[in-house]
Order: structure tokens, then sequence, then C-alpha cells
């Protein structure tokens, strides 16, 4: 039973070869004790999936009638059974994806590489998905039978999208694919067809996708432009009880100015509805307020949108 031990991957067989002598030789080679016939230096020796194979070597110099021996142990064992191609990958540009998710073994060795110079070591490795390619993974079990497999990855490119106006009469924007244009007025989708343009919009935010491409039945790779808000038509005065209330400038750089008869009470909020002020007066200090467009709320009952610069 000593010996050293040789593993045979899939019973393919291990090629035996006696050391090389200077003075001729003849050898004998047993296999599980019986003696093959015209042994030579050299023997295959197939591995049983249910038996070791016990391998013994004698060379003997015809010379000098010196004998030498040795022993090794040839055992069955099969490579790791993965398919040849593992299921394809499609995402969008950017998208972090992970390799090889229906390995489960984690006594191999793995080697992950492709031929943009990726490699890892990793049984399922993570990447960020770039372009289309084909990755190659070798797997090594502990007896060091080797398997390998692929998986490709299929990147969709996103279609670029830009605003080319952005005004209270007319919103615009254009992309490189001139795929269908998806636009939304507060969240909700009001239109899906590849006009590029949208005439006298109402008051809100406005957000316009393209590039979705379908994917296993779902709604794929987006691309979206910065949301837009179209702000309400402005006028000069408001009615404020029997009496004229204005407010200026707007837009405001430092302090808001609201001319009515009597002191007023007010609030700030973003567009969202989000109270950033309160105050007692007509002098509002905006001073610290981010360059964007707020509302007004006069008594809580006025409203008047302005803009901060």
């Amino acid at each position: 039973d000593k010996g050293s031990v040789r593993y045979d991957c899939d019973g393919l067989g291990i090629r035996l070869k006696a050391q090389d002598s200077a003075i001729l030789a003849d050898y004998t080679w047993r296999v599980n004790g019986t003696v093959i016939t015209d042994s030579t230096q050299f023997l295959t020796v197939k591995g049983q999936s249910q038996n070791t194979q016990f391998v013994h070597l004698e060379a003997k110099q015809s010379a000098t009638g010196c004998t030498a021996r040795d022993s090794v142990k040839i055992i069955y064992a099969a490579s790791p059974q993965v398919p040849q191609q593992l299921p394809n990958i499609g995402v969008c540009a950017s998208d972090s994806v992970i390799f090889g998710d229906t390995l489960s073994n984690t006594t191999f060795q793995y080697l992950w590489k492709n031929n943009q110079g990726f490699s890892s070591q990793s049984m399922k490795p993570h990447y960020k998905a770039l372009q289309t390619d084909t990755f190659h993974c070798t797997i090594t079990s502990t007896q060091g039978c080797v398997s390998t497999t692929t998986q490709t990855l299929t990147v969709t490119q996103y279609d670029s999208i830009r605003w080319v106006t952005q005004s209270d009469t007319l919103l615009e924007v254009t992309s490189q694919q001139k795929d269908t244009l998806y636009w939304y007025h507060n969240g909700k989708l009001i239109r899906a067809n590849k006009q590029n343009q949208l005439s006298n919009p109402d008051t809100g935010w406005y957000n316009v996708c393209t590039g979705v491409k379908k994917r296993m039945g779902q709604v794929g790779c987006i691309q979206c432009v910065e949301g837009h808000y179209v702000a309400p038509k402005l006028v000069s005065t408001h009615k404020f009880g029997l009496s004229t209330l204005r407010i200026y400038p707007n837009p405001a750089n430092e302090v808001l100015h609201i001319e009515a008869p009597e002191t007023t009470q007010w609030t700030i909020t973003n567009v969202q509805g989000i109270i950033l002020a309160t105050g007692v007066g007509n002098l509002v200090n905006v001073s610290e307020l981010s360059t964007g467009t707020y509302i007004l709320n006069v008594l809580g009952k006025q409203k008047r949108v302005f803009v901060k610069l």
C-alpha cells in the first residue's frame, strides 16, 4: 500500500514511465499483483471508479543484476461537472453582474478570464458591465482534474438624451437613437411616442426618458433627462381682500418685498411642499436659499411662485 498516489481524471488513463537508466534494464510491471506482458519502459493504466489500481514496477539491470522497485496508486477521480456554457447574462451598461451564479462547489479552484485583461479566482466574481464579452472559467478539483466553461455577457448601451428647450411654452428634448420618448408629468406617464416636443405644458415637474429596451419581458435600460419644473404663469398682482397684493422683485436675490396694506404672515416652501421658512412682515430674506424655484404663501391662502437667483 506504499507509494505515491496519482489521480486518473474520468478514467482516461495515466501514462507511467520508468526512470531512464544508463544501463540496459528489464522492466516488470504489475497491476494489482498481475504481471503485465510485453512490459516496456512505459505503461498506461486507467483508473476504475470502484477500485484502486496498485501498480508495482521492478527494473533489473541486465549487466549488474541490480534491481530497483517503485509503486504507485492509481485512483479514479471525476472532473468537475459543469456545463460547457453557463446561462447568458443580459444587463444595461455599468450594471454590476455576478458570474457563475449556478456554481456551488466551494472546494474547487476557479479562474475567470476574458480577452480584456480581467482575471478573478473567486467562484462567483463581481464585474461592472461595460461591453458585450465572453468570459472563460477554468475549474480545478482537489484531485487536480480540470473542467472549463464559458459565460456570455450581453450589454445594452443607454441612449443619450438631453434638453434642447426648457420654457413655460415649450419643452423639447433630443436623443441619439430617436427611440420612443416617455414623457412624465408629476411622475405620471402622459405620452409615449417619438415626438420630442411638448407645447404649452401645465404647471409641475416633467421628466422624459428614452432607451427603453425589452429584456426577459421586463422594461430594461432607461435613460432620463434631469427633471424640469414648469412654474405657474406669474401675474403682477393678486387680490388681497379689497386691496392689491404685490410681490417683487421676481427673480429675487437678497430680499423679497410684499406690498400689502397690512402686515402679513408668510411661509416659503419648495415645489414639493416642504416648509423652508416662516415669518411675519413685509420683507422676506431669501439670501440663504439656494438657487431654484420656491412658493411664497401669504396668510395661508394666497400663493406666489418666485425664483431665487
